[in-house]
Formats: C-alpha cells, structure tokens, sequence
C-alpha cells in the first residue's frame, strides 16, 4: 500500500526522470540517425567508411556478415528507443494519474514484451550471422528473453494491483444508515470468508470490510457476486436501519 508521502515522492522523481528520457531518446535518434547515414555514405566515401569503422567498430557493409553487423547495432538502437519511450510514458501516467497501478501502464508493458520476445530471434539471427559464433547468439537470444518473462511478470504484477486500486476506489469506509447482514448470511451458509472472497473474486481484505460494514459504498458488481456464491437476495445482506440522530 502506497503512503501519500511514498506516492508523492514517486511522482517527483517520475516528473524529473521524464525529462532524462526525453533527452535520451534525442540522443538515440540522433546517434541512429548518424549510423545509418554513414553505413549510406560508406558506399562512396572513404572518411564515412574510416568513421564507421573507428567510432562504432564496424566494416563497410560490403558483405553479409557486415551487413548484419550493421543491421544489428541499428536494431539494437531502436530496440533501445522503443524501451525508452515506454518507460517515458509509463512516468508520465505516474505523474498524472491517482495511482501507478493502471491498465495503461499494464498495456505498456505487455507490448514491451512482445517486443523483446520478437528481439530475441531478430538479434540471435543477425548475432549468428555476424559473429559466427553459436555463443554471442545464444546469448543474444536468452537475454531478450530473459528481459520479456520479467517484464510480463511485472505487467501482470500492475495488471493486480490496478484491480486492487479499483476495489479500493469503490470501497469507501464510512458510517451508513444501511447495515451490512453479510455476516449473518455467512455463517448460515457455512461458508469461510476466504471461501467466499475466492468465489467473488475480490480481497479477503475488501470482503472482510463489507462484512464488518467499514465501507459506504458497493458495487452492483460484488453484490452480485455476494448473492450469486451465498445464494441469496440483496435484501438478505442489506438492511435500512433509520438513524435517530437524522433530523
């Protein structure tokens, strides 16, 4: 659980950190940009092929290991430019958004992965090629997909704590004149909290604050839920109790 100060701090840094990736993806499109316009000019200038070959290491592509050599480091660039802007636009909803846990962010990286997966065989191909060597492929290959199973693990780690942001923000605690009878039904069913929260589809947390009446608010959606696992009716587990404090 996110402290205001904790989510607070989190979206200066996002705010600054944004502005770090704006530069550096300048930086990448200026330096892929320079690289494919000297393995261009290579062709017919011997200083572009001196550059190419002293500043980035690489051999005129006049031949397929060289061409995948150059095809390789232009791949890596954008490969490098993609993951860039994703964690840029994943700073920018953090800055702008209530909570880090989005289905927006949880989109971002779900399509990083696909990237890295499709990575892992583009690069691995021209590694092979290049080197000639099944050793700095495999590597290659392992590693981007090394970098897709952890992304996607961390895309379905926000993807769970969007949904327990948006249970959070339909659960409000708070004294109501409506009194919550779920526990009544429950013990008449027989049936355990957990039990119950995993027929629902919601926390044992949020479940055990509707059963001790600590919310004000409740979807139809988990009430529904409520009533289709403890087969009963909304009036089973709400009641109206008219406050004699209310004028």
């Amino acid at each position: 659980m996110f402290m205001k100060g904790d989510l607070h701090t989190l979206k200066r840094i996002c705010e600054y950190a944004s502005k770090v990736m704006l530069v550096g993806e300048a930086t990448i499109v200026a330096v892929l940009a320079i690289l494919v316009g000297l393995g261009v000019a290579s062709f017919a200038s011997d200083l572009a092929a001196d550059i190419l070959s002293k500043v980035f290491g690489l051999d005129v592509p006049d031949d397929i290991p060289s061409a995948a050599g150059l095809a390789m480091v232009a791949f890596i660039l954008v490969l490098a430019l993609f993951t860039v802007w994703s964690i840029y636009s994943i700073m920018i909803s953090i800055r702008d958004e209530h909570s880090p846990f989005t289905e927006g962010n949880t989109g971002i990286l779900i399509r990083l992965s696909k990237v890295y997966l499709v990575s892992s065989v583009v690069l691995g191909a021209l590694s092979m090629v290049y080197v000639g060597r099944l050793g700095p492929a495999a590597f290659m290959f392992f590693g981007c997909i090394l970098v897709c199973v952890v992304l996607y693990c961390y895309a379905l780690t926000v993807r769970y704590g969007a949904v327990l942001q948006d249970e959070s923000d339909h659960t409000l605690r708070g004294p109501m004149a409506i009194v919550l009878r779920l526990d009544r039904v429950m013990a008449d069913r027989k049936m355990s909290l957990n039990e119950l929260a995993e027929k629902v589809g919601i926390t044992n947390v949020n479940l055990s604050n509707i059963k001790t009446g600590k919310i004000c608010a409740i979807r139809f959606s988990t009430l529904n839920g409520i009533c289709r696992a403890l087969d009963c009716q909304p009036g089973d587990i709400l009641e109206y109790v008219e406050d004699d404090d209310e004028d």
